[in-house]
């Protein structure tokens, strides 16, 4: 069975999802098909940065080793709206310069321990403000909301939705059955790894 229709017969096992589609598309094609989408190897590397340190390598391989960082790129380029594409990437850069003036470094230069702070200031400013994003998507008049966080809801987002459809976060970070079967019961034990599949 191919991943794609297992990932499709899963979604329709728990009941679907509106982003599925745009999920799958990130997936099967890596090359970037928005034309007006921009960035540059500096967002890059901070994309990566980011979503290791939502999801690292521990016993299992983090973020990066799972291609997580290409997964939220395509995302941002061919699944969302231009105006909030160019938020997240405006946003980006916001991060690298607050890094640089409080730690002397650029984002991906800077300490894991300032890295970290960084990145949890950011994720308390999206819950402070709120109320300014709503208004800034007003202002893109997307006529649907398609669903939009702010920066860092985002990337969290994007990063496990990329890591647990990965080969690597269904394989290795859950237990994994390629052709998932009828209604059974499993004894789970208190720290055992989730079913994918």
């Amino acid at each position: 069975m191919l991943r794609r229709e297992a990932i499709k017969k899963a979604a329709i096992l728990l009941g679907g999802t509106i982003a599925l589609p745009d999920i799958l598309k990130a997936w099967e094609t890596p090359v970037i098909l928005n034309p007006q989408f921009r960035i540059t190897a500096a967002q890059e590397n901070l994309i990566a940065e980011i979503a290791e340190i939502i999801l690292p390598t521990t016993d299992t391989p983090g973020a990066k080793a799972a291609g997580v960082p290409q997964f939220i790129i395509k995302m941002l380029a061919d699944c969302y709206p231009k105006p909030f594409s160019d938020y997240m990437m405006q946003t980006l850069n916001k991060l690298d310069s607050e890094a640089e003036i409080k730690y002397g470094a650029k984002f991906a230069q800077a300490s894991p321990e300032n890295r970290t702070e960084l990145t949890k200031r950011f994720e308390q400013q999206d819950k402070d403000e709120r109320d300014n994003f709503e208004k800034l998507v007003e202002t893109w008049q997307l006529g649907s909301r398609r669903s939009v966080q702010p920066f860092f809801s985002t990337m969290k987002s994007l990063t496990i939705t990329g890591y647990f459809t990965s080969e690597i976060g269904a394989t290795q970070a859950l237990r994994y059955s390629q052709i998932p079967g009828g209604y059974y019961t499993v004894d789970y034990k208190k720290g055992d790894k989730a079913w994918a599949g």
